[in-house]
């Protein structure tokens, strides 16, 4: 009995010792975006409402765990129709929100990759992720990119005049992480 109290407590000083904050992600200073295509026209969408926390030791420049959400809702296009039928087509109401969350990260002075979850119209499946990070005084930037095709979340794509759009969705991202307590 003495040995697993003397484990909780040295592994309690460890978490206590340890530099690792929770950082909040910056909504005025980062962004998601999405990009589709049909054979007539091309669109994006852009969301700058996000929601994420990030376990970071600033000291040692790490980056332990990762969280992002999302609104779907909270895509804009700059055209309220189509927004108003990707809500429909993505079964917003039942499916409301796109999480991430990272499993596996390594992070150096400039680049990042994560491997983690991704959980999207119900479907939770594997995403790797890579890009630059960029530490300022207090901040961590990571930008990057990523491919998805709609058809493998269960989405069936929309069509206009008969021609489905490409099944695939390019997603670009900055995000901002800044310690919650300073």
């Amino acid at each position: 009995m003495k040995v697993y109290l003397i484990a909780f407590f040295l592994l309690l000083s460890l978490d206590v010792f340890s530099q690792s904050t929770t950082w909040k992600v910056l909504a005025e200073e980062s962004t998601i975006s999405y990009s589709a295509k049909h054979v007539l026209h091309a669109w994006k969408g852009i969301n700058n409402k996000i929601l994420g926390l990030a376990v970071i030791n600033a000291t040692e420049k790490q980056l332990d765990k990762m969280a992002i959400l999302v609104n779907v809702r909270n895509f804009d296009s700059n055209n309220s129709s189509r927004d108003a039928h990707a809500l429909e087509v993505l079964d917003a109401l039942q499916y409301p929100q796109v999480k991430f969350y990272s499993e596996e990260v390594n992070l150096t002075e400039n680049s990042y990759s994560l491997k983690g979850t991704l959980d999207f119209h119900g479907v939770k499946a594997p995403l790797e992720v890579a890009g630059s990070a960029q530490w300022t005084t207090g901040k961590l930037k990571l930008s990057g990119n990523f491919d998805l095709q709609p058809t493998a979340f269960k989405i069936e794509l929309p069509s206009f005049m008969m021609i489905p759009m490409e099944d695939e969705l390019k997603f670009a991202f900055e995000l901002t992480f800044k310690a919650e307590k300073e």
